[in-house]
């Protein structure tokens, strides 16, 4: 039965019916639960299904029967790029690697294009959050400044003469525009030292 279901599977996956062979899979993994690549195959179905926790969780089934499956390490590494767990993406996709030159098993580019992609995926996430950091310092301590500025004005003594009051006026407003000045030209520094590295 299993082998009907796995060959039923395997047709239908070349046929691009994807769901059709993740229940020709499913009936194959009913027969014989401890064959790790039933759930493997499951897997890829589940990858072209863009069902990303399916294949996370029929790899994670794979590798408790055999650990040094490349294709399930694979595969969830694929997953968990698409669910932005890229730390582990990249755990498994290295141990793919591994495996794949420990067992002279050749896939070319593809384990190592994947673990770049990876890599780029968490860059670029971390980069993003970094820059929505920095823009909400910068938010908040031109917040402060605005804050001081207001304080310092309404400090003012109103007994002081009026030349006085708008000296002191003009003092607080300078004030403000040469820190806010300084404050932006440092985040700018910052962002062009970012560029040329």
């Amino acid at each position: 039965m299993s082998s009907s279901a796995r060959d039923r599977g395997n047709q239908f996956y070349s046929e691009k019916k994807y769901k059709e062979a993740v229940a020709a899979f499913s009936d194959a993994i009913a027969s014989s639960p401890g064959v790790a690549t039933f759930y493997t195959n499951r897997a890829l179905c589940y990858l072209k299904l863009e069902q990303w926790i399916q294949v996370v969780e029929d790899c994670q089934k794979a590798l408790c029967l055999e650990s040094t499956l490349i294709k399930a390490h694979f595969f969830m590494g694929q997953a968990l790029i698409e669910i932005g767990s890229y730390d582990e993406a990249i755990i498994s996709l290295k141990t793919a690697h591994k495996l794949a030159k420990d067992q002279h098993k050749n896939f070319g580019e593809d384990i190592p294009s994947a673990v770049r992609y990876a890599k780029k995926k968490r860059w670029n996430a971390l980069e993003e959050k970094r820059l929505k950091q920095e823009s909400e310092l910068q938010t908040f301590l031109v917040q402060l400044l605005t804050e001081h500025r207001s304080r310092q004005l309404s400090q003012l003594d109103a007994t002081d003469s009026t030349e006085d009051r708008s000296s002191s006026i003009e003092r607080i407003h300078k004030e403000f525009g040469e820190r806010s000045t300084q404050l932006n030209k440092l985040f700018e520094d910052v962002d062009e030292k970012r560029r040329v590295s």
